[in-house]
């Protein structure tokens, strides 16, 4: 009983937080107009309300009037700016599409990988150096790709390849931590995978380092955008709802658009769109992506009870057994990580 207590406490003050915020953005934002205090604060309250019951809702609902009208004072960017910030962001590294059109073959061979390891002597310095962390304490030093492949197998090999082709667009300090991330979530939705049977775990390794790659394009929206999004994270707001609040979208979808622009196979498309509402897909990989999140407590989401058991309804796993599970550290990974 104390636990449930807590977490209702937790609850009820994680709600005010919020709508202490939506307040005081809402004020600053149609202070001109002369709204009154009480009905700013309906209008806050009626936002936060939006965003709690949404999972409960209707396909196509719309918000009520007062939630509605926070979104409209609360805008600073638009559908034309992610589809700009799209066009900004780097070409997807040619490594790793060439490493995915492997996968969605399903009949690549370990020497594909070499061939694609040899055309980038960083990726074949990560996978040297993967293999010798894995034979660690070994006597003989693995000095070739095919040696490196043979001893740590061509799934793990793939695995390396990917991520070390992905990491260069994470390069940036600001985006150092999402890469830690991702690089955690990828592990984490393989071995979710791997425990339901629910998808091919090399597709939810791939769907889980590239489940954030939306950040990317909204680090890039107007300054405006960014200026209310930090001061708002920092007042309490969670990531996924500020970010719908302020441009109507979010990194999840703007991460389908970057997807999609990438020529990406539709599975890790819908996947990543929907990994925050689960209720909104029947994608089972959708599904082990928001228990990744849920798993790793990444506080990018206001925690909901609803969307928790859809989600574990799809991907056919308990919460206790979800609770249970341990994710084992892959020491090839770990020469993938920024110093």
């Amino acid at each position: 009983m104390p636990e449930t207590q807590n977490a209702i406490g937790g609850g009820l003050e994680a709600h005010y937080r919020r709508v202490a915020a939506w307040s005081l953005a809402l004020e600053a934002a149609i202070k001109p107009a002369g709204t009154h205090l009480d009905e700013i604060l309906e209008i806050a309250d009626a936002l936060d309300q939006h965003f709690a019951w949404e999972p409960y809702g209707e396909p196509g609902e719309t918000a009520n009037p007062s939630a509605e009208a926070g979104f409209k004072y609360l805008l600073v960017a638009t559908p034309e700016d992610l589809e700009r910030a799209i066009r900004k962001l780097p070409v997807f590294p040619a490594a790793a599409q060439r490493a995915l059109r492997l996968l969605v073959t399903d009949t690549w061979s370990a020497a594909e990988l070499e061939v694609i390891a040899r055309t980038d002597q960083t990726l074949a310095a990560h996978l040297l150096s993967a293999a010798n962390s894995w034979i660690q304490g070994a006597r003989e030093h693995i000095a070739t790709l095919s040696q490196a492949i043979t001893y740590i197998g061509a799934t793990r090999t793939f695995e390396i390849l990917y991520a070390a082709s992905v990491k260069p667009l994470f390069s940036t300090g600001r985006l150092r931590d999402l890469w830690e991330h991702s690089l955690i979530a990828a592990q984490a939705a393989e071995t979710l995978a791997t425990f339901t049977r629910a998808v091919d775990p090399k597709e939810a390794f791939l769907a889980g380092l590239v489940h954030d790659i939306g950040r990317l394009a909204m680090a890039m929206l107007p300054p405006a955008f960014q200026s209310r999004y930090e001061h708002l994270t920092e007042l309490g707001c969670e990531a996924f709802i500020l970010e719908r609040a302020l441009s109507g979208f979010s990194h999840a979808k703007a991460g389908a658009c970057a997807l999609t622009a990438w020529s990406f196979p539709e599975s890790l498309i819908e996947a990543v769109e929907f990994h925050h509402q689960p209720e909104k897909s029947k994608s089972k990989l959708a599904a082990i992506l928001f228990l990744v999140e849920h798993w790793s407590d990444s506080g990018e989401d206001v925690p909901s009870a609803a969307r928790l058991k859809i989600a574990l309804d799809c991907a056919g796993i308990s919460a206790i057994e979800l609770a249970e599970l341990t994710l084992t550290a892959d020491r090839c990974m770990d020469g993938l990580r920024f110093a």
